[in-house]
C-alpha cells in the first residue's frame, strides 16, 4: 500500500507571486555506472481551489528547481525501472530542499492456471514489504503494482531486495511469498494456480511482558452466532507462522466472524471481523498475546433479596460501546466472586438476582493487572399498585426502564399488585416500564415513590391512560399483511417507539397510552412499507382503526466505480429525509460494483453513504433520480480527528452531528461503517473518535439532539457548529462546542 509522505520544501519569493522549490532526485541503492534515467515529476495543487498542474523532466542524481505557488502540492515521481512514494509538500515553509528518492526495481513474473470453466483474470496485483527492514539502511517502502497480465503470464515491477509478496487477482484467494529475493533484471515465480474465494489475513504477537511459553499458535475464527453448542465445523483454527506470526484462513464463507489467538495459556481478545463476497478481510492490528489476569468481587450484601447467591456477568468491550457476549457465574455464599481467567481488558461488570434483573452496572478495567473489588449494592423495598383507568391489571413492571443497564423487573398479581427490593434511590424519579400481553400494553412513565409513614416500604401507584390504538395492516390490493413490524411513536418524541406485530388477518392493537398525538407506521420484511398516519387519542376521541397500506420501497441503483475498475463489497445507505422510515436497509455492492438500496415509496431526498473497503466514505445529500447513479472513488482518503458530548443512547441530549456536501449523519453511526477508535475525551463529558478513510472536503461539526438532527438539512448554527477542511490525504480535527455556547 503506496504511504503519503509530507514533506516541506524550501522556498524563496519570486516574480508573479510563484516560490522557486528546490529538489533533488536520489536512487536507491547508489550505482555510478548506471545509465542515465529521466524521471517525470508532476506536482497537483490540492490546496486552495486546487486543480492546477505541471510537470518537470530532470534527470535521476541532479537536483532541479520549479516555480510553485505557495500551498499544498500532490507530488507524483516516475521513471521506468524505479519505484517512488507519492508526497505531499507544502510550498512556503522555511526548511531544507527535499529529497525525493526513488528506488530500483526488477520484474517479477509468472504464470496464473485457474480451475475448469474459470477464465484467467484480467488483472493482478503485487504487494510488498521488506522482509527484514533492518537489514538494510534504506529498505523500500512498503507498495503495491498492478501486474501486466497477457493470456496466462503476468509480470510485475518490484524494489530490490528481500521482499514479501501478496499476489492477488480479484476473486481470488491472495497468493503469499516469502522472503524473495528480489535482483535484477528477473525473478520467476513459478506458477500461480487460482482458486476463487474470500480470505481473512492477520498477524499474531507476543506482548513484552508474557514470559512467552514455546509451542504453536493457533488462531481460530467463528461466526459471531457460535456459542460452542453448534457443529465443530462452525470453528475453524490455523497456526501462525513461527517466524513473524503471520496467518490465513481461505474459502471463508462471507459473513461476520470473531477472530483471536492462543498459545499455552496466553490468548488474545476476540476481535470482529466482517468477509463479504470473494474478498479479502486484512487484521489492521495484530492479535496480541497476553498473560491472563486475576478477578476478586466482594458483594454486599452477600445474598440478593430471597437469600440467594447473587448472579455476577462480566462482559469484554470490543470497542468504546460494543460489548462481547457476557460470561456468568454465581458468587460464592459468603459474596465472593473470583474470576482466574480473564483477558486484558476492560469489562462491563453487572450484578443481578438468581433469577434476574441487574441491580449494578459498572465499568472495570484489567488492562494493568489483577484487580480486587469491593461492591454495595443499595436497596429499597417497594410496594404498590398498577391500574389501567380504574381496572386493575397484571403484567410485568421493570422498575429503572426495560433497556437501562440497572432495572429489576417485578411480576404484578392479577389484583394489580405488587412488591420487592430495588436498588434506586427513592428521593429521585424513576424510569418505569409496564408490559401486558392481554391487553397489549407497552408504556413507560416517570414517577417518584411516596414515603410510607407507618411501613419501612416506599410506595409506588402505577396509572395507565386507558387509551389504546387499533388497526389493520393490507397491501395495495387490500389483502391483509401479517409479517410486518408497526411502529407507535409519541409526536413529543420524549417517549420512547413502542412496536408491535399484526394478527395473521393483518390486525394489531396496543393500549394503555396517554392522551396525546402518535405517529403510527408499519414496515414488512419484504422491502414495504406504509405512509405514517396521525392519530390522536384521549377524551374527545372516537376510537377509529387505523388502516396502513404498504407498497413495494423504491430502490436507488448504481454502480461503485474507482480508476482501478468497479468496487465489490461497499456499504450503501441511503437515509429518506422527506419521508418517515423506520429502519434504514443497508445495500451491498456485487463484485461488477453494482447496488440497489431501498428507500420509502414516493422518497425525493436522501442522505446518500457509500463506504467501500479501501476507499474513502463519500456521504452527500442527494434528489432521488430514476435512472442509475455512477459513484467514484478516489484513492485520497483522509482522517478526522472529533471531540463531541459523550455519547449516549439518547435522543434528547446533545450528541456529535457531522455534515458533509448537504448530508447529515450521527457521529455514533460511524462506528459501523468506519474502523474508527472510540476514546474517552481530554475533557470530562466528552469522547474522542478517530474517524479514518473520510473523503476529502468541508465538513461541519455540531452538538446537537439527535431528535433535532434533521433540522441541520436547512440550516447550520454557528453556535453549535464549528466547520474545517479535509485536504486529500490529510487530517482534520474538530470539537464540537459546548451545547448553548
Amino acid at each position: 500500500m503506496k504511504r503519503a509522505l509530507l514533506l516541506f520544501a524550501t522556498a524563496f519569493l519570486s516574480a508573479g507571486g510563484l516560490r522557486a522549490a528546490e529538489f533533488v532526485l536520489r536512487a536507491v541503492p547508489l550505482d555510478s555506472g548506471a545509465p542515465e534515467v529521466s524521471t517525470v515529476v508532476t506536482f497537483t495543487d490540492v490546496g486552495g481551489d486546487g486543480g492546477e498542474r505541471q510537470s518537470i523532466t530532470a534527470p535521476i542524481g541532479r537536483s532541479f528547481s520549479v516555480s510553485l505557488h505557495s500551498g499544498v502540492w500532490h507530488v507524483h515521481t516516475a521513471a521506468p525501472g524505479y519505484f517512488a512514494v507519492d508526497s505531499v509538500v507544502r510550498i512556503g515553509q522555511d526548511v531544507d530542499s527535499v529529497t525525493l528518492q526513488l528506488w530500483r526495481t526488477a520484474t517479477i513474473s509468472g504464470k496464473l492456471a485457474v480451475g475448469k470453466d474459470a477464465t484467467i483474470p484480467a488483472s493482478l496485483t503485487a504487494r510488498w514489504s521488506a522482509s527484514d527492514p533492518g537489514a538494510s539502511a534504506e529498505p523500500a517502502p512498503d507498495g503495491s503494482s498492478s501486474c501486466t497480465v497477457k493470456e496466462n503470464t503476468f509480470s510485475c515491477d518490484v524494489p530490490l531486495g528481500e521482499m514479501n509478496l501478496r499476489l492477488r487477482a480479484p476473486t481470488y484467494i491472495t497468493h503469499f511469498r516469502w522472503k524473495v529475493r528480489i535482483h535484477a533484471p528477473r525473478v520467476d515465480m513459478g506458477t500461480l494456480s487460482l482458486i476463487h474465494g474470500a480470505s481473512i489475513v492477520g498477524r499474531v504477537l507476543a506482548s513484552g511482558r508474557t514470559g512467552s511459553p514455546a509451542g504453536v499458535t493457533r488462531v481460530f475464527i467463528r461466526p459471531v452466532t457460535y456459542d460452542g453448542t453448534q457443529k465443530a465445523e462452525a470453528l475453524l483454527a490455523t497456526a501462525a507462522r513461527p517466524d513473524n506470526g503471520f496467518f490465513e484462513f481461505n474459502g471463508v464463507s462471507a459473513g461476520d466472524y470473531l477472530i483471536g489467538a492462543i498459545r499455552g495459556r496466553l490468548r488474545s481478545r476476540e476481535w470482529p471481523v466482517s468477509v463479504r463476497a470473494s474478498g479479502e478481510s486484512e487484521m489492521n492490528s495484530a492479535l496480541v498475546l497476553e498473560p491472563p489476569r486475576k478477578l476478586r468481587i466482594a458483594i454486599n450484601p452477600s445474598r440478593d433479596q430471597e437469600g440467594k447467591t447473587w448472579k455476577v456477568s462480566l462482559s469484554t468491550f470490543r470497542a468504546e460501546h460494543w460489548l462481547d457476549s457476557a460470561r456468568q457465574s454465581f458468587a460464592e455464599h459468603d459474596g465472593v466472586s473470583t474470576w482466574d481467567d480473564l483477558l486484558p481488558a476492560r469489562y462491563m461488570l453487572s450484578i443481578g438476582s438468581h433469577l434476574r434483573g441487574t441491580v449494578l452496572s459498572k465499568e472495570i478495567d484489567l488492562q494493568d493487572g489483577p484487580a480486587d473489588l469491593s461492591v454495595s449494592i443499595p436497596s429499597t423495598s417497594i410496594k404498590g399498585t398498577v391500574r389501567l383507568g380504574e381496572k386493575p391489571i397484571s403484567g410485568v413492571l421493570t422498575l429503572g426502564g426495560r433497556n437501562a443497564s440497572v432495572s429489576v423487573p417485578i411480576d404484578v398479581a392479577e389484583d394489580g399488585t405488587f412488591s420487592g427490593v430495588v436498588p434506586f434511590d427513592p428521593k429521585l424519579e424513576w424510569q418505569v416500564a409496564f408490559d401486558s400481553i392481554s391487553p397489549p400494553i407497552q408504556a413507560t412513565q416517570s414517577l417518584r415513590p411516596m414515603e410510607m409513614t407507618e411501613e419501612e416500604a416506599w410506595r409506588l401507584d402505577v396509572v395507565l391512560d386507558g387509551w389504546g390504538i387499533d388497526g389493520n395492516i393490507v397491501d395495495a390490493e387490500g389483502n391483509p399483511v401479517a409479517k410486518a413490524i408497526v411502529n407507535i411513536s409519541p409526536a413529543d418524541g420524549q417517549n420512547p417507539i413502542m412496536q408491535v406485530h399484526p394478527a395473521a388477518d393483518g390486525s394489531f392493537s396496543i393500549a394503555g397510552l396517554a392522551t396525546g398525538t402518535y405517529s403510527v407506521e408499519a414496515k414488512t420484511f419484504h422491502r414495504e412499507s406504509s405512509d405514517p398516519v396521525s392519530v390522536h387519542v384521549g377524551n374527545d376521541d372516537a376510537a377509529q382503526p387505523v388502516r396502513l397500506v404498504v407498497t413495494r420501497d423504491d430502490e436507488i441503483k448504481g454502480h461503485i466505480v474507482s480508476a482501478m475498475g468497479p468496487i465489490g463489497g461497499a456499504q450503501v445507505f441511503a437515509f429518506s429525509t422527506d419521508k418517515s422510515w423506520i429502519v434504514s436497509v443497508p445495500a451491498m455492492s456485487a463484485p461488477d460494483g453494482s447496488f440497489q438500496v431501498p428507500v420509502p415509496s414516493g422518497t425525493q431526498e436522501v442522505d446518500f453513504l457509500v463506504a467501500p473497503q479501501g476507499f474513502p466514505l463519500k456521504m452527500v445529500h442527494l434528489l432521488v433520480r430514476h435512472e442509475p447513479l455512477t459513484v467514484s472513488v478516489e484513492s485520497n482518503a483522509g482522517s478526522l480527528e472529533l471531540d463531541v458530548p459523550e455519547l449516549r443512547d439518547s435522543i434528547d441530549t446533545p450528541q456529535g452531528v457531522l455534515a458533509h456536501r448537504g448530508a447529515v449523519r450521527p457521529v455514533i453511526s460511524f462506528l459501523g461503517t468506519r474502523e474508527t477508535v472510540v476514546s474517552r475525551g481530554a475533557v470530562a463529558g466528552t469522547t474522542h473518535l478517530s474517524v479514518p478513510m473520510m473523503e476529502p472536503g468541508d465538513y461541519s461539526l455540531c452538538a446537537v439532539p439527535l431528535q433535532n438532527f434533521g433540522a441541520l438539512h436547512a440550516v447550520l448554527p454557528p453556535k453549535d457548529c464549528v466547520f474545517g477542511t479535509l485536504a486529500p490525504y490529510g487530517s482534520l480535527h474538530l470539537s464540537a462546542p459546548p451545547p448553548g455556547r
